[in-house]
């Protein structure tokens, strides 16, 4: 049977504390500092929970504004910029926990962010969506995969995407074939 998730904005009413998704960084986060960063405004936390528990954390995502160098972008994308920094939105967290991986969640949180940021981008101006992946290991080879299947399932407008490894930088365009690729409208459905 199919687990349908509701995705709405962080709130107390859900179990962080038992919240667990194999990374002590992205665990403490929830925990301690969500609440924190939306009370300052300094980021926007969506959760999912399952339909028939709204109180249990299934994942989250976290979003922000940013900017970024356009000298730090891939040369691809960056030809077709002013030579300021650029406004993009920011994908800094992105975690499931560990009874809910493997069933599609990660992506249907990517997914759900960058509409968010598409709809966000008919009054606020971005460049980009950025995802923060916090290391080149499992975690950023899952958010890459994952940015791969958004981009080719359903995109928008010249809203571009981006991977960056906090520790080595923006990727290139020799790395990533979707890097500058613009995300254009779609009608198709992204696949789960």
């Amino acid at each position: 049977m199919e687990t349908i998730y509701h995705i709405r904005p962080f709130d107390n009413s859900v179990d962080t504390a038992s919240f667990s998704c194999g990374q002590p960084s992205l665990d403490e986060y929830i925990r301690r500092y969500a609440s924190q960063d939306v009370k300052r405004n300094v980021a926007r936390v969506f959760m999912a929970t399952p339909e028939h528990d709204a109180k249990q954390l299934a994942g989250f995502f976290t979003l922000s504004a940013g900017s970024v160098s356009c000298s730090d972008l891939p040369a691809s994308l960056a030809k077709t910029l002013p030579r300021y920094p650029v406004p993009v939105a920011l994908i800094g967290r992105l975690a499931v926990a560990t009874d809910y991986q493997g069933k599609g969640l990660g992506s249907i949180l990517l997914a759900d962010a960058c509409q968010k940021v598409i709809n966000a981008s008919t009054t606020l101006a971005v460049v980009g969506i950025v995802v923060d992946a916090k290391d080149s290991t499992a975690t950023g080879i899952l958010v890459l995969r994952l940015c791969r299947e958004f981009v080719h399932g359903c995109c928008y407008r010249q809203v571009h995407f981006v991977l960056r490894y906090s520790s080595t930088g923006f990727c290139s365009s020799d790395a990533l074939d979707y890097v500058s690729k613009p995300l254009t409208e779609s009608k198709k459905a992204f696949p789960i």
